[in-house]
């Protein structure tokens, strides 16, 4: 089953990964600066949905200048990545959950970041119903902000160009955009694989519409060669 697996792969690299992530992603920082996420006087409940070891819930704290009434809440199917985000900060509040079943009232969160995050889930309907258990707990004005792997990037080109080929000669049950990507230690070994689903501009959009939501701000990021990460923010229509 890939949600066990994609579980078991972050409990695995959860330790390393906190070691060489511990600042926000460059990206998200510049989007963020770009977009009105953080542009209320009065955060009020913020969610980190799949926040690893919460870099990015902290860095909003900080940007929020430690507003009183910010209270954060971090979420993630990777208990060992809890147990690091705590020990950095332990005023956030940390929950061991699913994606796809939030232990949460409705509309709590006026904010909720849900950073390359759903392109770990298998299969478009569950990637839906994660999207709409977020228009659930989200506040009728609130926002999210999300970000994908984009489908067409160098790396994976001839991947996907091989797989067109194959899906028409042999059975196949995955979705086009489905990789496993290895994650490597110092000496190039690889210690995990972890599972992606990857986007086209399309699909992306596609499924947001879908789910209830509009996009507001919308990004192609990445570096000067590989324009590599989908990000947007959303409302409820």
């Amino acid at each position: 089953m890939i949600k066990r697996d994609v579980k078991e792969t972050f409990e695995k690299i959860a330790e390393k990964f906190s070691i060489l992530r511990k600042l926000p992603w460059p990206d998200l920082v510049d989007f963020i600066s770009e977009s009105n996420f953080i542009e209320s006087e009065d955060l009020g409940f913020i969610l980190d949905l799949g926040c690893g070891n919460a870099r990015h819930i902290r860095y909003i704290k900080d940007e929020a200048k430690n507003d009183r009434s910010l209270k954060g809440v971090g979420v993630d199917i990777a208990l060992k990545f809890l147990k690091i985000a705590k020990q950095i900060d332990a005023s956030i509040y940390y929950v061991n959950a699913d994606a796809n079943y939030l232990p949460f009232k409705n509309n709590l969160f006026r904010q909720i970041l849900y950073i390359a995050a759903i392109h770990h889930i298998s299969k478009k309907e569950m990637r839906l119903k994660s999207l709409l258990e977020l228009e659930r707990i989200l506040t009728p004005n609130g926002i999210i902000l999300i970000s994908v792997w984009r489908l067409w990037q160098d790396r994976f080109y001839r991947y996907f160009l091989n797989e067109l080929k194959e899906r028409k000669f042999e059975n196949w049950d995955g979705e086009f955009g489905d990789i496993w990507v290895p994650w490597r230690d110092q000496e190039r070994n690889v210690i995990a694989e972890r599972f992606y689903h990857l986007f086209s501009i399309d699909e992306f959009k596609d499924l947001i519409r879908e789910s209830g939501f509009e996009i507001e701000d919308f990004k192609i990021a990445g570096t000067r060669k590989e324009k590599g990460t989908i990000f947007a923010t959303l409302k409820i229509k």
